[in-house]
């Protein structure tokens, strides 16, 4: 939705985690969007990680 997407880390017991976008513009724009909100998906965390 907001850019190709690198690299997932979610930070284990916590409610957060790190996306690192291929674009910087795209990650500013998720950021400036999303920062804050709850987000969740299907799919397993592990297969989201790197």
């Amino acid at each position: 939705m907001y850019g190709d997407i690198v690299c997932i880390k979610l930070v284990p017991g916590k409610s957060c985690g790190f996306v690192q976008y291929f674009l910087r513009p795209c990650a500013e724009m998720a950021l400036k969007q999303l920062n804050g909100q709850y987000i969740s998906w299907n799919q397993q965390p592990s297969a989201l990680t790197c």
